[in-house]
């Protein structure tokens, strides 16, 4: 019988190492396709609440894990969080549509809907 999972951290921590948030969209995309969707939303979720939570939303879309930004959103929709999941998507939807995944294009988008100087954000 399979030992169950005591916190979703122990789904996580087996992948941390697995999914790839530092080499761009298209390496992050293929470093979860042999993830199962519902531990890739998990992460995502986790991920995003622990850099808003540490340093608000900036942070989130400022550091590599702003790539993870559609998959937050789906997560926390998957746990029963839709409220959650609006206010990131009322987030992201300042950088633009599609969303930013490259965190250049994002800091950029972050630049234009703030309106301030790089070194004012």
């Amino acid at each position: 019988m399979a030992e169950s999972a005591h916190s979703y951290w122990d789904l996580i921590e087996p992948v941390l190492d697995e999914i790839n948030i530092y080499d761009g969209e298209a390496n992050f995309l293929k470093s979860i396709q042999p993830i199962s969707r519902p531990l890739v939303l998990l992460y995502a979720a986790h991920f995003c609440q622990s850099e808003v939570c540490n340093g608000g939303f900036l942070q989130f879309f400022k550091n590599s894990t702003g790539v993870l930004c559609p998959e937050a959103i789906e997560g926390f929709k998957l746990i029963g969080m839709p409220q959650l999941a609006s206010v990131i998507e009322t987030a992201a939807a300042l950088l633009g549509s599609p969303y930013p995944r490259d965190r250049e294009a994002r800091s950029n988008a972050l630049l234009a809907a703030s309106r301030l100087e790089e070194n004012e954000l």
